[in-house]
């Protein structure tokens, strides 16, 4: 999933200047295309950023400072960009996003609007689709209006049927109300998956210690309960993103008193020690969950920042961490070795104070996930109802029990993953 790559004056990318050019910081649209050709041939799929809520004011379509070889919406009301956005007092007093007057918003029940962006013959979202794009996750969907997301998938699914559409919802998605009304993300015609940020900030406050292991049961089983199980096995599970804490400054709770001090900060050799352990419990339980694991790039690399722009520091080429690039692709290469862990049955096993456990199993194997996240202790974990009687870890730690129950010790922020073939 690559952050929008589409024209614009900022180095984010979200005030968007022209959707239908790749910005040249980045490459050119033939670039592009060889990206996607070469990536599809690895099995690796792009989703490309689509931030249609609003444009930039220095755009082709606003052209507030001139930029543009184009009589943008802001230079004249004949514009053929007029109907796009909403004016109280003109040129000077317009609806913008979140009152930032860079970033004027559009009207989505413009007719012209809707077939630029989505359904003439080469609008954006199928122009991308067509060059190599394989699916579009929308920027501040919440802000989008139900029927223009309805026919955005319509016209994505009928130019690339696989293609995936992900939400950017920071609630629980199943009952989210904006502005006053009830979304229907999952009600089949609109989302395929979402962003799970009630995931992330639950394992976060888990591994921080404001949230036991039954108040962090509780958080997950409330997001199995409410969602779809389609969506439930397909939600975008990440641990770190461009609007938030590196996960890694976050588990090391360091405070920062302003923006100079967050430009400074780093954790120390027994923070970032401390902080590792944690990264990888969580990591452990993000890959063997439901849902699709996803890493905010250089997190694997054990980048810190606090939030944006400090999150979005380029990446350590030739100085990562190689103990969490190795621990990554290990537990990666676990999440790909069985696909109990992409499909299996997800159940609960232990819940008690700072321990946690689960299993994922199918018709084939299972697997029991323990993470501890506070000091040794011995989990006892009751399996029986799955017939778990022979268990081994990754490791070789190996157990046997005629009853299901096991005690097993865990050490100070530990992740253990058993193997169990003979299960019913």
């Amino acid at each position: 999933y690559l952050n929008p790559i589409f024209k614009a004056y900022s180095n984010h990318k979200y005030d968007t200047g022209d959707y239908m050019e790749i910005d040249p910081m980045f490459g050119t649209q033939a670039d592009f295309e060889r990206l996607a050709k070469m990536a599809e041939e690895k099995g690796i799929r792009l989703v490309l950023d689509g931030v249609f809520n609003h444009t930039g004011s220095d755009s082709k379509y606003f052209n507030k400072k001139g930029t543009y070889d184009s009589v943008g919406a802001y230079q004249s009301e004949k514009s053929p960009y007029s109907s796009w956005y909403r004016f109280s007092h003109f040129p000077d007093e317009y609806e913008s996003w979140w009152g930032i007057d860079t970033l004027p918003q559009v009207e989505e029940n413009s007719k012209e609007y809707q077939e630029f962006i989505l359904t003439q013959k080469d609008s954006v979202v199928k122009h991308w689709l067509k060059k190599g794009a394989s699916g579009w996750r929308l920027d501040v969907v919440d802000e989008l209006p139900d029927f223009f997301v309805k026919i955005l998938r319509k016209e994505v699914k009928k130019t690339k049927k696989d293609a995936v559409i992900i939400g950017e919802v920071w609630e629980d998605a199943s009952n989210k109300v904006a502005y006053g009304e009830s979304r229907q993300y999952f009600m089949g015609e609109e989302l395929d998956s979402v962003m799970n940020y009630p995931l992330k900030n639950a394992m976060l406050d888990f591994a921080c210690g404001t949230a036991s292991a039954e108040e962090f049961n509780a958080r997950i089983m409330s997001l199995k309960e409410n969602y779809p199980k389609e969506c439930f096995y397909s939600l975008f599970n990440f641990l770190s993103s461009h609007d938030t804490v590196r996960v890694l400054t976050a588990l090391g709770d360091k405070r920062a008193e302003d923006r100079d001090a967050m430009s400074r900060e780093r954790l120390n050799f027994e923070e970032k020690k401390l902080a590792k352990q944690k990264l990888k419990c969580l990591v452990t339980m993000q890959m063997l969950m439901p849902g699709v694991p996803v890493v905010y790039y250089g997190d694997e690399a054990g980048m810190e920042g606090y939030a944006d722009p400090f999150c979005r520091r380029c990446y350590p080429w030739g100085a990562e961490d190689r103990e969490l690039v190795d621990f990554y692709r290990n537990t990666i290469a676990l999440r790909k070795s069985s696909k109990a862990f992409s499909s299996g049955e997800f159940e609960p096993v232990y819940t008690f104070s700072n321990g946690y456990g689960f299993v994922r199993y199918n018709d084939e194997e299972g697997y029991i996930v323990l993470v501890n996240m506070g000091d040794e202790q011995t989990f006892r974990v009751d399996v029986s109802r799955f017939s778990m009687e022979k268990i081994v870890s990754k490791t070789g730690e190996k157990y046997q029990s005629c009853d299901g129950i096991y005690y097993i010790p865990m050490g100070r922020y530990e992740a253990k993953v058993f193997c169990a073939k003979n299960i019913i």
